[in-house]
């Protein structure tokens, strides 16, 4: 799409978001059109389903440049185990709302199952935010009704989930090589899988 963009070929719509086809450089440098006026003609009804906040975040100099996907106005973090080991040990996983609850059945897991990794990360591990980020590591965390914009690496909430993890580390929770490992199927893990939330822009 970058292609297409650079050339000034003809097109009318592609997909954009922070991570690849950047919203925010190429509505600054003309490469999308002004939707303002069309979203008021044309689009009124879509503009007034999708929640106002959606489309104020859109706004790059004031004016609005992409359709806003919605679905991540509500989210649901989770962890994924593996359901032979779940069943196994009956562990409550409907009880397990925090990366501290896990700990009892991670020590569980590493002393009954020696062959199993309790929570197998990769290098693309990242830990969880808590946060709703305006442009990595820079946001707001959930329920700060003050909207103040912090370092996701300075609030009390990110220190104490590094401080979990390092100590799901080094008791031998995490597998050794997760800095730089890719996904090795064969490994096997109680916890095999982080899930992610994405936000997203359709261009028009």
């Amino acid at each position: 799409m970058q292609v297409v963009i650079n050339t000034g070929d003809a097109w009318y719509m592609c997909f954009t978001c922070s991570w690849t086809n950047d919203y925010l450089q190429n509505a600054q440098k003309g490469a999308f059109l002004e939707l303002d006026d069309l979203l008021k003609e044309e689009g009124s009804e879509m503009y007034d389903l999708i929640d106002s906040r959606f489309w104020e975040a859109a706004k790059v100099g004031g004016k609005i440049y992409g359709v806003p996907s919605e679905k991540e106005i509500g989210n649901m973090p989770m962890w994924v185990f593996t359901k032979e080991l779940v069943d196994k040990y009956s562990i409550p996983y409907e009880d397990l709302h925090s990366l501290e609850d896990l700990e009892p059945w991670l020590q569980m897991i590493k002393e009954k199952e020696p062959d199993v990794v309790p929570m197998y990360l990769t290098k693309d591990y990242s830990a969880p935010t808590y946060m709703d980020k305006i442009q990595d590591p820079i946001g707001i965390e959930y329920g700060d009704d003050s909207l103040t914009v912090q370092n996701v690496f300075d609030t009390e909430k990110m220190q104490s989930t590094l401080d979990t993890m390092r100590k799901y580390y080094e008791a031998g929770y995490i597998n050794k090589d997760a800095a730089t490992a890719s996904d090795d199927k064969s490994v096997k893990r109680f916890i095999p899988n982080i899930r992610k939330k994405l936000w997203n822009l359709l261009i028009l």
